[in-house]
């Protein structure tokens, strides 16, 4: 055996009481064996720093001066370089580096071209850790510059127009604010002979609905200077489209209340759903954002009586349009409950039927119902007038499957409530089912191993070729596995080329490691008792050599409550599947 010395070096630089300078932890750990040594040491520093790029203002000219911002809270700033990208530049280029604060620098705006650009900052600390700042914009004039401002992406109705000159001195410019239709050079005026300060109110009405680009022309003289192109700016003066659906005559309980709305420019923002009581005002029921437009309102918030729903709609561009008014609609929540309690998840012979029901206009009746799942239809089991709302049902009476559940309330005003649903109920007479199980240990107790064997005892006869296809009798090579299934393992019998349905054996303890699967070569081997006149098949199964994963299983302490769930595909030999109703019985390996 390897001898190997961990030595553990510690170093802790702690600052004395009061001192407000940041402190730094190391920690080098130095690992010694007989083959080699090696030291693992932690970093200072992680964290990037903080830096903000300082805005130079809206507009500059000549040679303005730059600054940055920058701060690291573990160590110091090794440097911070500024950044500069041009109205045409796809890239970043460097305007200067600074070690120290304050970090600034010149720069000569007249190297490059008029117009909007872009400054950033990157700054590093003395660690190496890098951190870039959002980018700060500003409009370059050194000439005279014509800037207009971008109105909103989408416009309606008389929009503001705003243009700005930098760098006309004294001359007096008239301005221009033209549109054409996006990606071509059809200009057309908006607003004319503009002066200081150069806004204007766009009349969009005149505008057919669409995508147009803006533009601004300063002219003085003969000179002529023209703004970048605002591209994309949709008009829309159309109203949306829009129906209130009708919500049904008689209203109670939660309804879903829905609309539709459609807009051929910006799109529909939103639909608003209203009601009005009789003679009232228009209140908002809710606001959806988004198709479909709807909402569930639970209608007892609002007092009994007739009422009218209406949908109104806006787009992008803020238009609006009301649909009309669907009207006379009676709301009435009579209070009235009722529940179908699940009946079991396997029905077999009689079972009790329950539901509970009240009503502040009296109980009439209640009708327990069952539909066969895939026929969409409801059967009526039994009618109750009376408490407790109980019947006993007999399940033969019906086809085997899954069964859904409801009741239905009539109170003593004739109207109907209708219960919650219950699923999953799976009617099950047949006769042949699982009878016993039994777990014997053969070697180690509380362990899974060589020697341990299995007995699967059945109600009735049990056809072996439904167990494995083609099997006669006699011992028939198996797998067994054994699953991790949390702390419930799971054994179940597989072979070879062909399928073994005897289910499986929910352990209901902790058997194998987590994520484990191990292997058993064994044998299955069927035999025919007879008790009480009734022939019954018991397959045992004895576990061999150990196969794969074996090393991964646990030793268990004490008893735990197993289930043997059998499989359906198993079946008598007139055909009769095996019950998967489960048993349990309290056994240990």
């Amino acid at each position: 055996m390897k001898v190997r010395t961990l030595l553990v070096l510690l170093t802790l630089v702690t600052a004395l009481l009061g001192q407000t300078a940041p402190t730094f932890s190391t920690a080098a750990f130095t690992s010694t064996s007989s083959t080699a040594e090696s030291t693992i040491r932690a970093a200072a520093d992680w964290t990037p720093p903080t830096v903000t790029m300082n805005s130079p203002g809206s507009a500059v000219r000549d040679i303005t001066t730059v600054s940055a911002a920058a701060t690291d809270a573990d160590s110091a700033i090794a440097s911070v370089r500024i950044e500069h990208r041009g109205p045409h530049a796809t890239g970043w280029t460097e305007l200067c580096t600074a070690t120290a604060a304050p970090y600034r620098c010149a720069w000569n705006t007249k190297d490059g071209d008029d117009g909007t650009h872009s400054l950033r900052a990157v700054a590093t600390d003395t660690h190496g850790n890098t951190a870039t700042s959002e980018a700060a914009t500003t409009t370059v004039a050194n000439k005279v510059t014509v800037v207009l401002s971008a109105p909103s992406q989408t416009i309606r109705g008389a929009a503001t127009l705003t243009t700005t000159l930098h760098n006309a001195g004294s001359t007096a410019y008239r301005v221009d604010v033209e549109f054409a239709p996006t990606g071509t050079d059809r200009w057309s005026s908006a607003c004319a002979n503009l002066s200081s300060p150069y806004t204007c109110s766009g009349n969009t009405v005149a505008m057919p609905d669409g995508v147009y680009d803006l533009r601004a022309t300063a002219t003085a003289g003969a000179a002529t200077v023209r703004s970048e192109v605002v591209r994309g700016i949709r008009v829309d003066n159309t109203a949306p489209s829009v129906t209130m659906k009708d919500p049904g005559a008689t209203l109670s309980g939660t309804r879903t209340f829905e609309s539709t709305a459609t807009d051929g420019g910006s799109g529909v923002a939103q639909v608003r759903i209203q009601y009005a009581a009789a003679g009232g005002s228009w209140t908002d029921l809710c606001t959806d954002s988004s198709s479909p437009y709807s909402c569930e309102y639970d209608t007892s918030t609002l007092t009994d009586g007739t009422y009218s729903f209406r949908a109104v709609a806006t787009d992008q561009a803020g238009n609006t349009a009301t649909s009309a008014a669907v009207t006379n609609r009676t709301i009435k929540n009579t209070v009235s409950t009722v529940t179908m309690v699940n009946p079991g998840s396997t029905l077999t012979g009689t079972r009790l039927l329950l539901a509970s029901a009240s009503s502040t206009a009296g109980v009439g009746s209640v009708q327990i119902q069952h539909s066969l799942n895939g026929t969409n239809s409801w059967t009526t089991a039994c009618t109750v007038t009376r408490w407790p709302y109980a019947c006993t049902w007999d399940s033969t009476r019906v086809n085997n499957g899954t069964y859904s559940f409801r009741a239905v309330l009539t109170d003593g005003n004739g109207a109907e409530t209708i219960s919650n649903v219950t699923t999953g109920s799976r009617v099950d007479n047949a006769v042949l089912e699982a009878l016993s199980l039994q777990v014997t240990n053969g070697r180690t107790a509380g362990r899974i191993d060589q020697g341990d064997f299995v007995n699967f005892v059945y109600s009735d006869q049990v056809s072996l070729s439904s167990i494995s296809p083609g099997w006669t009798g006699g011992a028939r090579p198996v797998t067994v596995n054994v699953r991790d299934n949390g702390a419930s393992d799971i054994i179940d019998i597989t072979r070879s080329g062909s399928s073994v349905n005897l289910g499986s054996v929910n352990l209901g303890a902790n058997y194998i490691g987590s994520g484990r699967t191990a292997t058993f070569q064994a044998t299955m081997t069927p035999s025919i008792s007879s008790f009480n006149g009734v022939s019954r098949t018991l397959i045992n199964v004895t576990l061999q050599s150990p196969g794969s994963g074996t090393q991964s299983l646990l030793t268990t302490s004490g008893a735990s409550t197993m289930q043997w769930t059998p499989s359906r595909s198993a079946s008598s030999p007139d055909g009769t599947p095996v019950s998967e109703s489960p048993i349990t019985i309290s056994g240990r390996f």
